[in-house]
């Protein structure tokens, strides 16, 4: 499956971020998140995602929060990191 970037939408999710999904099939979902500007204290709702994620930071660092059935993980992640979720 090919995804070409002139394709590619652009969604807001709030004030100071928005996403493009980059390719999606079955039960994987790749997508590049844009954040406008650094806020480290600001908390980011807890959702579920329907598809199994990747995340590969290109830039600066965020912390990030996983929630699974045997606990919960939190870990900053910085350029040149990915989580798998």
């Amino acid at each position: 499956m090919f995804f070409n970037q002139a394709d590619l939408k652009t969604q807001v999710i709030d004030d100071n971020s928005y996403r493009q999904v980059l390719a999606h099939s079955g039960s994987l979902m790749n997508v590049k998140v844009f954040f406008k500007q650094a806020t480290p204290a600001a908390p980011i709702p807890v959702h579920q995602h329907v598809h199994e994620q990747t995340t590969y930071v290109l830039k600066g660092a965020f912390k990030f929060e996983i929630r699974e059935a045997t606990g919960t993980q939190v870990q900053e992640v910085h350029e040149g990191e990915s989580i798998y979720f």
